[in-house]
């Protein structure tokens, strides 16, 4: 696994973020996911701008600290929504893939299905989902992490039961060691859906007082990289008044 950096980024974003989201990491709920000797889900559930990709981005971070390199553990993440850009399930599972598939051993998995008489244009959703089940197996002893951030902003729900089946079944067998987070949006029309497939999953709910101080942080690097030096204190500090009052103090 390669290091990205040690900075938090968020998708479309040009603010970069040197901390927020790290109190998750010290959370009982990550710590029981992170610390497990087996496979294990947790759904991270929040309203709207509660800081659930700030918290995912801290997650995906952590995770190359303590890689650093594929012989570690291997990581695989996506953001459903960057911009105005929604991923499907089959551009996911499919993301998946190609990051699981990253180190030669792993890619050793897809050269086995071509060696089969299989060809790329047969990769469909069924056979990506066999590929990913196969690579997970093989990094048996070391830790998978898959991380799903706004799944709830997925573009096509048609294909979203495979999906969360896949990912139910990695953490099902408890000799591999899969961990899965997934984060969503409370109140979404997915709620259902998600808490029916995913229901022996523990959860986490955010809380405004969790998330304040990183929506604050948020507000002022944001302010730092927009605003030009111009520019009044008196204005800048009655814009981030306004910026956290629309965000109901969170």
């Amino acid at each position: 696994m390669r290091n990205k950096g040690k900075q938090y980024r968020l998708p479309d974003s040009e603010v970069q973020l040197p901390g927020p989201g790290e109190w998750f990491l010290g959370s009982p709920a990550y710590r029981e996911w992170q610390n497990s000797t087996t496979s294990q889900g947790l759904i991270l559930r929040g309203t709207v701008g509660t800081g659930k990709s700030i918290i995912t981005s801290a997650v995906i971070e952590r995770a190359y600290r303590i890689y650093d390199t594929a012989a570690f553990g291997a990581l695989a993440y996506v953001y459903c929504r960057d911009g105005n850009v929604r991923l499907n399930p089959t551009g996911i599972l499919r993301s998946f893939l190609r990051q699981l598939a990253s180190s030669e051993t792993c890619y050793s998995v897809i050269e086995g299905w071509l060696r089969e008489g299989n060809s790329k244009a047969l990769l469909d959703n069924e056979a990506v989902v066999r590929l990913i089940t196969k690579i997970v197996d093989l990094n048996s002893d070391i830790q998978t992490i898959i991380i799903i951030d706004g799944i709830d902003e997925v573009e096509n729900t048609n294909d979203l039961a495979r999906l969360l089946q896949l990912v139910d079944s990695l953490t099902k067998r408890k000799d591999r060691r899969c961990k899965v987070l997934i984060s969503s949006r409370m109140g979404s029309k997915l709620d259902e859906h998600i808490d029916e497939k995913l229901s022996s999953w523990p959860r986490h709910e955010l809380r405004d007082r969790e998330t304040m101080e990183d929506m604050e942080l948020f507000i002022k690097l944001g302010l730092d990289a927009l605003l030009s030096k111009k520019v009044s204190p008196k204005f800048r500090e009655d814009l981030e008044k306004l910026l956290k009052s629309r965000a109901k103090g969170m």
